[in-house]
């Protein structure tokens, strides 16, 4: 963990870099709206103390927060079929998930990528977990931005589907993926806003006044607490989210998730994991699809566009939150510790 001194240095350090490079100071959160979510969070009521902890610092790579994940894989869903859920951040790797796992036939995959989609075949998953999938079928069902629910609003129905369907016998298995934020930020600029994929962004060129203009706070826990609306430049009439917020995020992902992987691990750890899972033919062959750098003809805006200051302005005043994240999930969650090392 940081010590107050080298911190205090970091920040002055970032407060230069903002000054030299016309970088906004992000607004203070909004403790009002975080008060509330908290007083009427069933999770942080009840569970204060570990949540109160939780609170003291992000870097907390000894801290006892992995007790939730050592819970163990139901791996019968290979022999006896069942539900996978996944919510897939955006720039994460999910692509790569679907457009692999898509094509056999024992996957029944649903790609809610909207609210109309979603609420069109959740029904599939509530028939699944009463009565279970035919012929040892799975049901892969993917939750992805646009107007689809946020994992925060889905909380409440991810927690009675996996109560539900272990009542009765139904293996379920539910993840998500994290990216490492500086890789992030870059990614999304390339892709939302260089590329214009997505309408709904602004579009600009690939210059580095751009990319700190329209670097996002903490887009990976925006997203998974508000939805995909949040991350869309985070107009001053967004809602800035809050570390208290974030905790929240924290705590029902390790309550709820059975697995959070990362996308720098993902060839490592998911991919293997998800293999044996769904029981795929031992010739397959995962084939990894990086839609950000395909584009023709646009250039591309990565970390050698930018000087080292840039790199830590990112990490450490834009991404603090998101970065908490991904070291619980590189601690929490490893592949070695699912399956043992078959000798």
């Amino acid at each position: 963990m940081r010590s107050p001194t080298n911190w205090l240095a970091v920040s002055l350090l970032v407060a230069l870099v903002a000054g030299n490079h016309g970088i906004a100071k992000q607004a203070d959160p909004l403790p009002s709206q975080s008060m509330e979510v908290l007083a009427t969070d069933p999770l942080f009521a009840s569970d204060g103390v570990h949540c109160n902890a939780a609170l003291s610092d992000w870097s907390r790579s000894d801290q006892p927060y992995c007790f939730h994940s050592s819970r163990s894989i139901n791996t019968d869903i290979n022999t006896q079929g069942g539900i996978i859920f996944f919510l897939h951040i955006p720039k994460t790797g999910g692509t790569t998930l679907r457009l692999n796992l898509e094509r056999y036939d024992h996957i029944n995959y649903i790609f809610a990528k909207n609210y109309s989609i979603y609420s069109d075949t959740a029904s599939l998953v509530e028939d699944a977990i009463l009565n279970g999938t035919s012929n040892k079928t799975v049901l892969f069902y993917e939750i992805h931005a646009s107007t689809a629910p946020s994992f925060y609003q889905l909380r409440h129905r991810l927690r009675r589907w996996k109560d539900i369907a272990t009542k009765n016998g139904v293996p379920t298995f539910f993840f998500t993926l994290l990216r490492d934020p500086i890789a992030y930020a870059f990614s999304h600029f390339n892709f939302f806003h260089v590329q214009r994929r997505n309408p709904t962004f602004e579009q600009c060129n690939a210059t580095l006044d751009n990319f700190l203009r329209l670097t996002l706070f903490n887009p990976q826990c925006h997203f998974l607490f508000q939805g995909e609306w949040a991350m869309r430049a985070q107009k001053p009439k967004n809602k800035v989210l809050t570390t208290q917020e974030c905790h929240v995020v924290q705590d029902y992902m390790l309550q709820l998730l059975d697995w959070i992987g990362t996308t720098e691990r993902l060839s490592n750890d998911t991919l293997p994991l998800l293999s044996r899972l769904l029981n795929l033919p031992e010739n397959h062959t995962w084939i990894n699809h990086k839609v950000s750098k395909t584009a023709q003809g646009v250039n591309y805006f990565g970390k050698e566009n930018v000087t080292e200051a840039v790199l830590e302005w990112i990490k450490h005043d834009m991404s603090l939150m998101d970065t908490g994240l991904y070291q619980m999930a590189g601690d929490c969650y490893r592949y070695d510790a699912v399956y043992e090392t078959e000798s």
